[in-house]
Order: C-alpha cells, then sequence, then structure tokens
C-alpha cells in the first residue's frame, strides 16, 4: 500500500540545517519499511509554524489534494501530532475528511508509541492527545504574552532592539537581569542624519531618498519608508 509522509520544521533555521527534517523522515521511513508501507512521496514544510492549518502550508495542501485523487496515497504518516495539525479542531476535521477517503493515518510517536488512528483505541488516543497538545500550545502562548507584558511593564525592550541600538552583551545586564541597549554606530549615523535632515525641514520621502542614496542600510536590509522614518524621528525627539 502507498503511503504518504509528511514532515515539518517550524523555524528557518532548522530547515536550513535540515537534522530535524532528516531525522523525522528517517524514522517515518523505518516504521513504514517494518510496517511493509511504499512511501510514494515525501511532503516537507520547512521554516512553517503549526499555527497555519495544513491545507494552508505549501507541502500541507499538496498532501490534502494528493489524498483526495483516486490514485493518492492511502496513508499518510508523521511523526508527531503538532507536525500536522494546528489545533484538535484541524486534527479531527482533517481526520474525518480522510476517513471518507479511505485514508489511514499512522504517527510513530504519540507518547511514545506508534498509533494506528484507524483503530477504535487510536481514534480515542489521538482525539485526546489533540486536545492536550492544543491546551498546552495555549498555556505556552498566555506564558509568553505574561512574561512579555511584565517585561515592557518594567520599562524593557522585547525582541528586536530598536533601530540605531544594539544589545550589549550578556556580559553587560542591567538590575533586571536583561541586556543592556547601547548605540549602534552605522545605525547611530543614520538616525543623527534623519534628525539633522528633518530639523532642516526635509520632508520624510526626500529624506527617504536621501537616506539610500547615502547608503544608510534599513534594519532589515530592505527600503526606506516614510511611516518608519516618522516613528524614529517621533522616538529620539522623544527622548530628547
Amino acid at each position: 500500500m502507498s503511503a504518504a509522509i509528511y514532515i515539518r520544521v517550524s523555524t528557518e533555521e532548522q530547515a536550513r540545517e535540515g537534522v530535524s527534517l532528516a531525522d523525522q523522515e528517517r524514522r517515518v521511513r523505518e516504521y513504514a519499511s517494518f510496517k511493509g508501507l511504499e512511501v510514494s512521496e515525501v511532503y516537507q514544510d520547512a521554516g512553517v509554524s503549526a499555527k497555519i492549518p495544513l491545507n494552508e502550508r505549501t507541502a500541507g495542501k499538496l498532501l490534502t489534494e494528493a489524498l483526495a485523487s483516486e490514485d493518492g496515497p492511502k496513508t499518510v504518516l508523521a511523526t508527531k501530532l503538532d507536525r500536522m495539525f494546528r489545533s484538535a479542531l484541524d486534527c479531527l476535521n482533517n481526520l474525518e475528511t480522510w476517513r471518507s477517503q479511505g485514508v489511514s493515518f499512522h504517527l510513530i510517536d504519540l507518547g511514545g508509541n506508534a498509533v494506528d488512528v484507524d483503530t477504535a483505541m487510536g481514534k480515542m488516543f489521538i482525539t485526546m492527545m489533540a486536545g492536550f497538545a492544543e491546551m498546552e500550545r495555549n498555556l505556552i502562548s498566555e506564558r509568553v504574552t505574561h512574561g512579555i507584558a511584565q517585561v515592557i511593564a518594567e520599562g524593557g525592550i522585547v525582541g528586536r532592539p530598536p533601530f540605531g541600538y544594539e544589545y550589549s552583551g550578556t556580559d553587560d545586564l542591567d538590575e533586571n537581569g536583561r541586556q543592556k541597549l547601547v548605540p549602534s554606530r552605522p545605525e547611530a549615523r543614520a538616525l543623527q542624519a534623519m534628525m539633522t535632515l528633518s530639523d532642516q525641514g526635509m520632508t520624510l520621502k526626500a529624506i527617504c531618498a536621501t537616506l539610500t542614496q547615502a547608503g544608510y542600510p534599513t534594519k532589515r536590509g530592505g527600503a526606506w519608508h516614510p511611516g518608519t522614518v516618522s516613528k524614529m524621528i517621533a522616538r529620539e525627539r522623544k527622548k530628547a
């Protein structure tokens, strides 16, 4: 019986290194060989968040389309539940659709055990695990949100440092144990340039053109935008 493998990692770094993807594929192929299943296709989503529904991912959509075709694979194999589905509802809806199409689904690592969802016991386990997995993701999200709110309330910076600054390093922490912000020389020069041009009465659009012509890079390497420059100028003036 033909089988399709689905593997996914959520970050670009993991995608570039390929370690997790390769490990997932190896483990699933070993399971397929043990079960006597012939792998016809490997669907791989690299650098894709689990928050995106399966049929909205590039490879996930191709998989669902293949399963719907008459000559498509009749078995789906994956390592863990959270590699495939974003929520309990996403999981159960897909499984119900696949069941109507005569497609079986195997997880090779559900609490350390392989589970065939076609069995009554397997269906019960995956329903419970899907709910627990979604609850854990929600709890993690709540903890992260509360943590970020606390950092902001204490005057801290969350995520990337603002343009013109960089983190000082792990050897130079503030009283709360966070890295201090220090001026970033190239970006500080760009900030000074835009402040000077603004004081001279230059329009935001003209400032953007001047910064580009002078070779000042943006934080992410893209183009300068008037809205971004306006916020930077307002921030610096507020500090002054």
